[in-house]
């Protein structure tokens, strides 16, 4: 390989680590409802109208439950409509937090204001007691990390 093609290949790949927008252009909600298993989630966060919310410039990361979480959460409890708000946006923090970025953090705040506990060196990576499935999955506006458990 020569050392100018080398140099852009480096180049590129540094680009799309830098700036998430190159990597995907889809919005995170549609990057969330593109996953068959988030879509418990998905269909919550559109019907307490949080969607819109994250159709905004961002920068969100979102720690999103897989359908078994959410729905042994949900499913046959009488919550309320301000009880689910509430559980949607505990897994929903305003920045953009990598796997490598979290490697810094040691605690961030969600937008339901839980204190979320990052703990990228343990095997498996957890954030708080869930454990992260897949990380680094880039939006145009944030990134998603597939969690199984719920962030309370």
């Amino acid at each position: 390989m020569n050392i100018n093609r080398g140099i852009g290949l480096l180049l590129a790949a540094f680009l799309l680590m830098a700036n998430p927008e190159l990597a995907n252009s889809q919005k995170i909600m549609t990057v969330i409802k593109n996953h068959s298993n988030l879509s418990s989630f998905a269909a919550a966060l559109e019907a307490n109208g949080i969607d819109e919310e994250l159709s905004g410039n961002g920068p969100f990361t979102i720690f999103a439950p897989i359908n078994e979480s959410f729905d042994r959460e949900t499913s046959g409890k009488n919550i309320t409509s301000s009880s689910i708000r509430n559980l949607l946006l505990n897994h929903i923090m305003t920045g953009y937090a990598t796997e490598r970025n979290m490697k810094v953090m040691a605690r961030a705040t969600s937008m339901g204001g839980v204190t979320l506990v990052l703990k990228p060196g343990e095997n498996p990576v957890k954030i708080n007691n869930a454990e992260v499935l897949k990380m680094n999955i880039r939006a145009q506006n944030g990134v998603l990390h597939i969690i199984k458990g719920i962030l309370k």
